[in-house]
């Protein structure tokens, strides 16, 4: 599991434009507990700060493709923020800038590899549990082969919503490309993945996963707690989630 880590900004970063981000992005130098580190910056909201942690560790704990997450100290006020993300540079662009870049026979070739991409589904089912509705083509990065990355979850875990309700239904962008690959069998086979799934998501502890997510530090601990709560009922609430997807609710639903 990875633990949330601190840094310090210590040069002016420079603001990235050419990366086709929608959100005020920057690229800077700061030290780590492992020395220089060069890594992208956001400016984000103590809601966002928490989900981003929250999702992160439990990303990680479930095995999937995360980049290692900094809480960033500004003590030169080099950025007008008042909480900063830093996430490592994995020297990758996401697929919204491969896309950006390609001709017709290259942006086929680049939905071929996204189709064949071996964690899809898992990923898929992922946001659909941490209620992510932003995870468009900005939002997970490519290395062209078979590397993938998923960043940024400061939308996920209800975060403009502070009721946490579980059985909340946010739009899930995987799940909506697997249905366009392959309609109503991919909806199938993200409700097979999903049975393979859930004790995953039973046994991650969430004790472990505020530590890791550095909530004792955030001051964030009862705010993470009932986040965590929502999650645990809201895994009650996948195969409802899940069955959404199909045109033929009733059938995939069915027990």
């Amino acid at each position: 599991m990875l633990q949330i880590g601190f840094a310090t900004l210590y040069t002016t970063p420079r603001e990235v434009t050419d990366l086709g981000n929608i959100s005020p992005l920057w690229l800077g130098d700061a030290i780590t507990a492992t020395g220089d580190t060069r890594m992208y910056l956001k400016g984000v909201t103590y809601s966002e700060l928490i989900a981003e942690c929250l999702c992160t560790t439990i990303g990680s704990a479930l095995g999937l493709p995360v980049t290692q997450t900094y809480i960033i100290k500004d003590p030169h006020k080099l950025l007008n923020e008042k909480y900063i993300l830093g996430s490592e540079d994995a020297d990758m662009p996401s697929f919204k800038r491969h896309m950006s870049m390609a001709d017709q026979a290259q942006k086929q070739a680049m939905w071929h590899g996204l189709k064949n991409w071996g964690q899809l589904y898992e990923s898929a089912l992922f946001d659909e549990w941490i209620a992510n509705p932003d995870r468009n083509a900005g939002n997970f990065l490519w290395d062209g082969g078979e590397h993938w990355y998923l960043i940024d979850h400061a939308r996920a875990l209800w975060t403009t919503n502070s009721n946490n309700k579980p059985h909340d239904v946010a739009k899930n962008i995987l799940a909506d490309i697997i249905k366009g690959f392959y309609e109503e069998v991919g909806v199938a086979q993200l409700k097979r993945k999903l049975v393979y799934e859930i004790p995953k998501y039973q046994n991650l502890c969430s004790q472990k996963i505020m530590l890791a997510a550095r909530c004792t530090e955030l001051d964030c601990v009862e705010t993470a707690e009932n986040k965590l709560i929502s999650l645990v009922t809201r895994i009650n609430a996948m195969p409802n989630l899940v069955a959404r997807h199909s045109e033929q609710w009733d059938l995939f639903n069915a027990n």
